[in-house]
């Protein structure tokens, strides 16, 4: 190898632990937004009990949190998804042409193995963390009270939106990670 290639390489092995760094922030970040999601919960329901009977006219406004942080929940994995990606097609590419076998770890993580795809489920199941409370309030502040009609019409358009990016997430674009 020479000098120059190895120097390449040094640039491209710091690129790639930048990049996974990255990953490793926005994954934080998605755990931070789970945790806010119950946090949230928590509140409400600590809300619900000390409006005692009232806390239907006030559901609609509950739900609303829910899908600010099921789009940003999104929004990490999306770049999450985009980091990978680059990772995965093009900085992965160069690297191996200058050294041969090495990251088998990213090698590793797109082979099948045994419970990737319970992996796969629960991955999927954590929006429930913010498309369930959501779905709730919406629907018993509708049920319950009307006061917010129009609120509750906001959070219909806000679910049908994080639904349309959840699909696009992990449908699209969770496929794109890997092929070109």
């Amino acid at each position: 190898m020479t000098p120059s290639d190895e120097n390449l390489r040094a640039v491209l092995l710091a690129e790639f632990a930048a990049m996974r760094a990255e990953i490793s922030t926005f994954q934080a970040l998605q755990g931070q937004f789970l945790n806010m999601s119950i946090v949230v919960l928590s509140a409400c329901i600590a809300a619900a009990a000390a409006l005692q009977g009232r806390a239907g006219e006030y559901a609609s406004l509950a739900a609303i949190p829910f899908v600010v942080l099921a789009l940003l929940y999104a929004d990490a994995s999306a770049r999450i998804m985009r980091a990978a990606r680059y990772v995965h097609l093009s900085l992965r590419p160069e690297i191996l042409k200058l050294t041969g076998s090495l990251l088998t770890w990213e090698d590793y993580l797109r082979d099948d193995h045994p419970g990737s795809g319970l992996m796969a489920v629960l991955d999927k199941l954590r929006w429930l963390f913010f498309l369930g409370p959501s779905a709730y309030f919406t629907i018993f502040g509708f049920v319950v009270h009307q006061k917010w009609a129009w609120i509750d019409g906001l959070d219909v358009a806000l679910i049908i939106i994080a639904l349309m990016v959840l699909l696009h997430v992990f449908g699209r674009l969770h496929l794109k990670v890997v092929k070109p």
